[in-house]
């Protein structure tokens, strides 16, 4: 697990900008088998900013993006989505789908599941990759026509990134 922000000039430009979201942990998490996960937290534009500047190689075409802000839309911009063109995004729950921040999203062409579709969304890993399982059983047969269930993880199975 690498932290990647806050560093101390973001806490300082939060401060002098009352900027709170910038002062958000941005974590990395590699996994054994090489697979990236990318916890956005509440990341807004000037972190983003930063992390393209300083670890684009690191956050480039990662596997599971949890989404910043819980997918919802915000001050960010999500142009960051760009670089990071995650596989699939993890996003929170929202009382209505347009609180969800799908423009850039969709404009990408990039793969979400919201907690609204799937309930709990579970990411399994293990040497054959990041295996995703929601607790929505119906979403899980929606999406791969199965919705095998894991005793283990307590979830449906969806797909393995």
């Amino acid at each position: 697990m690498y932290i990647l922000a806050p560093t101390q000039p973001l806490v300082n430009y939060a401060n002098s900008n009352e900027s709170w979201n910038d002062i958000s942990y941005v974590l990395l998490y590699r996994t054994g088998n090489s697979k990236r996960i990318l916890f956005g937290g509440d990341a807004d534009n000037a972190s983003w900013d930063w992390l393209l500047n300083n670890h684009k190689e690191e956050i480039q075409n990662v596997d599971l993006l949890i989404s910043p802000h819980h997918g919802r839309k915000s001050s960010c911009s999500y142009e960051f989505l760009k670089t990071v063109n995650p596989t699939l995004t993890f996003f929170g729950n929202a009382d209505k789908a347009s609180l969800l921040a799908h423009e850039m999203f969709n404009r990408l062409g990039l793969e979400r599941i919201t907690n609204n579709q799937g309930n709990c969304l579970i990411a399994d890993i293990d040497d054959n990759g990041i295996h995703i399982y929601v607790t929505h059983q119906d979403f899980a047969r929606q999406y791969n026509g199965s919705g095998t269930y894991n005793d283990r993880v307590k979830g449906y199975y969806v797909k393995t990134i």
